[in-house]
């Protein structure tokens, strides 16, 4: 959550993120975030945006 408020500039928007559905990831993010793996891949996610990688 402080990685995606970080990113989204406040907790409204990374919540709204947080519980739409996401094409990179196949799923909504935080449906994923139940895992280790899940929330690593949620992570690796924020960090693709936050660095300009979308592909």
């Amino acid at each position: 959550m402080c990685l995606a408020t970080d990113y989204f500039g406040s907790v409204s928007r990374a919540k709204k993120w947080l519980v739409a559905y996401n094409l990179g990831l196949d799923a909504k993010p935080l449906q994923l975030c139940q895992t280790e793996e899940g929330i690593k891949r949620v992570e690796n996610s924020i960090f693709r945006l936050a660095t300009g990688m979308t592909a």
